[in-house]
C-alpha cells in the first residue's frame, strides 16, 4: 500500500501576515488558570472507518476534511456527534478556492469557518467557530494540554517525500536518501489531531489514524491551533473537561479588541 496517489493541499502559512496577528493559546486562558499536567494518552472513541475522508484522495481539500473531522470529534466527545457530508466539504472547498483545485491556507479555512455555518451535516448543524489560538508546536507538554482539553488541535505539517510509503506511522527514516526527507518535497497537507500516545500525536488523514513520532513533529510540522467552538459544548454548557465557556470566550473577546 502506498499513499502517493492521495491529495495534500495545505498552502504554505510563511508569506501569510496574518499569522503575526493570531494569539497564542497560552494568552486565551484566564491568567489565574494553572493547567494541569496532560493526561498520559488521550484517545476519542470513533472507529478507524468512521473518520472522513472528503474526497482527499481526489481534490486536495485537505484542509476542509480535517475541518470536517473536528467537527465529528468535538460533537462526539460532547455528546452529539455532527457528520459533515462530502458534498459540504467539496462546495466549501471550491468555494473559498474560487471553483480551482489550488489548496487552502489554513488560516483562510479557520476564518471562513467563523463567519459561516455548516449545513449540510447528519445530526444537525455545525455552529461558527468562536475562536483559536496558535499551539506552540514546539513545546510537547502544550500540544498535549491543548489536545486533551480542547478535544484536538487543527494541525499544518511539510510533508516529506518518504510519507508517501508509511502506512501506519509518519516517523524519521534516518537511512533515506535526503532528497526524501526534505520538509515539503512532497507537499503542504492539513490534518487533524484528536489523540496522543506514549510515542506521540496522532493525525486523522485520508480517512485514518496515522500515528506520528515527536521527531517527526519538531521536524515538519509548522503550524497547529487550537479551536474554540460551541459545538464542543456540553449539556451543561461546559467543555467535556469542564472548562467554562464564557470565561474563555470573555478572554478571546478581550485578546481581540
Amino acid at each position: 500500500m502506498t499513499f502517493a496517489h492521495m491529495k495534500l493541499g495545505r498552502r504554505s502559512r510563511e508569506s501569510d501576515p496574518r499569522v503575526d496577528r493570531v494569539p497564542l493559546l497560552a494568552r486565551l486562558l484566564p491568567t489565574d488558570v494553572v493547567l494541569p499536567p496532560p493526561p498520559r494518552l488521550v484517545s476519542v472513541a470513533i472507529p478507524d472507518q468512521g473518520w472522513i475522508l472528503g474526497q482527499n484522495d481526489q481534490i486536495g481539500d485537505c484542509t476542509e476534511v480535517a475541518r470536517a473531522n473536528a467537527i465529528l470529534t468535538l460533537t462526539t466527545l460532547a455528546g452529539h456527534p455532527i457528520r459533515v457530508t462530502d458534498t459540504e466539504i467539496k462546495t466549501i472547498y471550491f468555494r473559498l478556492t474560487g471553483g480551482q483545485d489550488t489548496g487552502l491556507c489554513e488560516l483562510d479555512v479557520l476564518t471562513d469557518w467563523q463567519r459561516t455555518q455548516m449545513s449540510n451535516v447528519d445530526g444537525g448543524i455545525a455552529d461558527q467557530l468562536s475562536g483559536y489560538g496558535q499551539v506552540n508546536i514546539s513545546n510537547h507538554i502544550e500540544c498535549q494540554q491543548a489536545i486533551s482539553l480542547f478535544g484536538g488541535i487543527y494541525t499544518g505539517a511539510k510533508l516529506p517525500l518518504t510519507c508517501q510509503e508509511q502506512k501506519s506511522c509518519w516517523s524519521i527514516i534516518s537511512d533515506a536518501p535526503w532528497s526524501q526527507q526534505t520538509a515539503g518535497g512532497w507537499g503542504g497537507h492539513a490534518f487533524w489531531v484528536p489523540e496522543y500516545t506514549i510515542i506521540g500525536p496522532v493525525a486523522i488523514t485520508w480517512g485514518q489514524r496515522m500515528q506520528i513520532t515527536w521527531q517527526w513533529w519538531d521536524r515538519y510540522v509548522d503550524e497547529a491551533y487550537a479551536l474554540l467552538d460551541r459545538d464542543f459544548l456540553t449539556a451543561q454548557g461546559t467543555t467535556p473537561a469542564g472548562m467554562a465557556w464564557d470565561q474563555i470566550a470573555a478572554d478571546l473577546t478581550a485578546l481581540a479588541a
